[in-house]
């Protein structure tokens, strides 16, 4: 993969609140922030809060 669409792939992730869980791979369960498991699990319900908040207030608008 060229390193433009890497970098862009890896950018992107930050959005998936899945990635703040953890994966699992040969090496053991990686996160992509070095936080403890309870503080990735609290930014994944504040994304999600954020985003439903963002789509309900979108949503209300496209209606009126």
């Amino acid at each position: 993969v060229p390193e433009g669409v890497h970098a862009t792939v890896v950018a992107i992730n930050f959005l998936n609140p899945l990635a703040y869980l953890g994966t699992v791979s040969d090496k053991g369960v990686q996160s992509l922030l070095p936080v403890a498991l309870n503080a990735r699990i609290g930014l994944a319900w504040l994304l999600a809060i954020l985003t439903t908040s963002l789509a309900i207030y979108l949503w209300q608008r496209r209606e009126v």
